[in-house]
């Protein structure tokens, strides 16, 4: 898509709508279309509308998929079955929160109970908070509740609160009491988590899904490597981690050597390895712990002081993991 131009939304009942520049959109639930400037506050009030279909003209794309594919189905009653778009998971028990700690339920649930500890015979006045960006938050239920007493010692000062029926969907959780008021040990029991079959969007807004683990560099040598030669130099863009033992790490020669050939690896100019050809045309790697690279490390392939006039048309690919795995 080359022009703001060629972005168009149907509206309901016929006829179509261009996207302008500089203007904002809102499918509302009866598929009326809405344009807005991007200053209108009325806009960032949809955000939390899950009825709603935003469209970005400024940008010239849609907020998201599983924006459009969700609210598409409430526009056209339900004609894509929920299970279509969401995993569903009987439920879940949070860990133990301190109070105003979010829990993240992993996806849209309802929030069945909240459980806590408090001194028995006190007076606790309580706020049950949900938000679906773990930023902006909304009153789920409130109260005050007497702490009773218990003939279980281990369950001394524990009180469970039953949410109301009818409550929306939340993915982030949080419970707190007034200042000075005895409340702890916070735990949130959800029912009906949808997880979502789209791709997740990270703090960048890029889909994390379409974000390999790994960095792949692949390049491929026609012909018989010169002797002492940099096949290549790699310059590390990024912070970068190579496996042990050069995981990852493969190559092959159309024409394999006579004898095993091997390439020296660098890493700054210092051998670190070493990349064996060997005469059936595969590759090994010798031994090497895990090793991080930062922005501006190279990583350098380096011919031996021989040419293997028997060898051609080798091809390798380096692999490195983007992010330090446990």
């Amino acid at each position: 898509m080359s022009n703001i131009d060629d972005l168009f939304v149907v509206r309901k009942g016929g006829g179509r709508q261009y996207l302008k520049a500089n203007k904002r959109y809102v499918v509302t639930r009866q598929g009326a279309v809405v344009e807005l400037d991007t200053s209108d506050p009325s806009y960032a009030a949809q955000a939390e509308n899950q009825e709603a279909l935003l469209l970005l003209g400024d940008k010239g794309d849609l907020r998201q998929l599983e924006t459009i594919y969700r609210n598409l189905t409430v526009l056209f009653n339900g004609s894509v079955r929920k299970e279509e778009m969401y995993h569903i998971e009987d439920g879940a028990i949070s860990s133990v929160n301190a109070p105003n700690g979010s829990y993240d339920a992993t996806g849209l649930a309802y929030l069945k109970s909240v459980r806590f500890k408090s001194t028995a015979n006190t007076t606790v006045n309580y706020i049950v908070q949900g938000s679906n960006d773990d930023h902006t938050w909304h009153d789920i239920f409130e109260g005050s509740v007497t702490v009773p007493e218990s003939e279980s010692a281990s369950d001394e000062g524990s009180v469970e609160l039953i949410a109301p029926q009818g409550i929306a969907k939340f993915r982030y959780f949080r419970a707190s009491a007034q200042a000075g008021e005895d409340f702890r040990e916070i735990v949130f029991v959800v029912e009906e988590i949808a997880k979502s079959k789209f791709l997740p969007l990270d703090e960048a807004g890029k889909l994390q899904e379409l974000n390999s683990e790994t960095y792949d560099v692949t390049f491929f040598v026609q012909g018989a490597p010169d002797l002492s030669t940099k096949l290549l130099t790699f310059v590390v863009p990024r912070e970068l981690y190579i496996r042990n033992n050069w995981g990852g790490f493969i190559g092959f020669a159309d024409t394999p050597p006579a004898a095993p050939y091997p390439i020296k690896v660098l890493i700054n100019d210092v051998e670190k390895g070493t990349f064996t050809v060997d005469p059936n045309g595969t590759t090994s790697m010798s031994s090497l712990t895990r090793t991080k690279l930062v922005p501006g490390d190279r990583v350098s392939l380096l011919t031996p002081a021989y040419v293997d006039a028997t060898m051609a048309d080798l091809s390798l690919t380096l692999v490195f993991d983007r992010q330090e795995l446990a």
